[in-house]
């Protein structure tokens, strides 16, 4: 349905916009089946499309990163949506992540405490800012935080945090 729609789009700014939006959604789709080698090409479509805009720069960038992929690009990627949306507690999170996988530690707590100051009830949020804590030396914060996000994770998330809890962060538990 979304490639019938995206054929029948113009070529002028609205459907533009309206394109790169579809292409992020077939590749959220993808995602969500663990097709990465199929959503990549929709996402770098996607940015072509709208280089400037900072939901799809987070979404690619964060998607990336979630994977492990060009960890680098990622970054530069969701520094520049944070640069246009900087009180985006999404993007914020994005960025703090970025930083914790990068080892910028003192860096990432900051910018995940801001995002959780402004979504308190997101559990990947909460969980990337317990991962953060720990990773930091504030095991008490960690396991507080990570007791919180399990209040409203789902099953593998869920699981994630009960081994947390139990054993702490390792390279197996880290949220993606």
């Amino acid at each position: 349905a979304y490639e019938r729609l995206q054929a029948a789009l113009g070529d002028d700014e609205g459907d533009d916009l309206l394109r790169g939006t579809l292409l992020i959604a077939r590749a959220e789709l993808l995602l969500q089946a663990d097709r990465w080698d199929a959503a990549a090409p929709l996402i770098e479509q996607a940015v072509t499309l709208r280089p400037d805009d900072a939901a799809i720069l987070n979404f690619a960038g964060y998607s990336a990163l979630e994977r492990r992929k060009d960890v680098k690009q990622s970054l530069a990627r969701i520094e520049a949506a944070w640069a246009q949306e900087p009180q985006n507690a999404s993007i914020t999170d994005s960025l703090g992540w970025a930083y914790f996988l990068t080892g910028r530690t003192d860096e990432a707590v900051s910018l995940l405490e801001k995002a959780q100051r402004g979504e308190p009830d997101n559990p990947v949020i909460v969980e990337h800012l317990g991962d953060a804590y720990w990773q930091a030396g504030q095991r008490f914060q960690a396991r507080y935080n990570w007791r919180a996000a399990a209040l409203l994770a789902e099953a593998e998330m869920a699981t994630r945090l009960e081994t947390k809890l139990r054993d702490g962060l390792t390279a197996t538990t880290t949220a993606p």
